[in-house]
């Protein structure tokens, strides 16, 4: 859990600037940026509880699209915009998460070697 908490410490940041590069270039700026975040935040929490319960599921693709699901309808109906600018910005924010990641677990296994 304490991993977890502080990948979120993390990963909210810097989905909400990979939001913020989507908006800068085509979706437009509609709400505060504290506002913004906290719905960005909402959406990553409950995407990731939904990751988590469906994980289980032992078929091939469907815990992922099923988790891929929630988190664009929530982009779309939290942050007000098309369900195409969501699938998008989703692919965005998920690539710039990843990439964090991936360089946490880097710094992480560099620390502790």
């Amino acid at each position: 859990m304490p991993w977890y908490l502080l990948g979120y410490a993390v990963l909210v940041p810097t989905g909400i600037l990979g939001f913020y590069i989507c908006s800068w270039l085509w979706i437009g700026f509609d709400a505060p940026f504290w506002l913004t975040a906290v719905r960005l935040a909402a959406v990553f929490a409950v995407a990731d509880c939904v990751r988590l319960i469906v994980e289980p599921i032992p078929l091939l693709f469907i815990p992922w699209l099923i988790s891929l699901g929630v988190y664009i309808g929530m982009l779309a109906k939290l942050l007000d915009i098309e369900w195409q600018e969501a699938a998008v910005v989703a692919l965005v924010t998920t690539g710039v998460r990843i990439a964090i990641g991936i360089g946490l677990a880097i710094l992480i296994s560099a620390v502790t070697n």
